[in-house]
């Protein structure tokens, strides 16, 4: 080989380990941001497990709440009904202490 040949394929070599070393720290580059959207993505897929886990309780909440106030427009009602009765009973009791007067 003449000299000319061997220093193309020096610079051709010299060449394919820089393209060599730029693809391995290209590479790591791509690793290391893998290895970030990897843990974004985890912290992600926690955040929206601790949603899902609150948005449960707050539907457990509002299912309890709406329980509680049919329960106090139950006794609502129930205590105007007595009311009523009570109203009548001291209306019944009265009229017999009248006429004794």
């Amino acid at each position: 080989m003449d000299t000319a040949k061997l220093e193309a394929l020096e610079i051709q070599i010299a060449q394919l380990v820089q393209a060599f070393i730029r693809g391995k720290e290209e590479n790591t580059q791509l690793r290391q941001r893998l290895v970030q959207l990897q843990q974004m993505l985890h912290d992600q897929q926690h955040s929206l497990e601790r949603w899902q886990a609150d948005q449960d309780e707050l539907t457990a909440l509002r299912a309890l709440t709406q329980a509680v106030q049919r329960e106090r427009e139950l006794i609502r009602s129930r205590l105007e009904e007595l009311l009523v009765v009570i109203e009548r009973l001291e209306g019944f009791s009265r009229v017999p202490s009248d006429s004794q007067v």
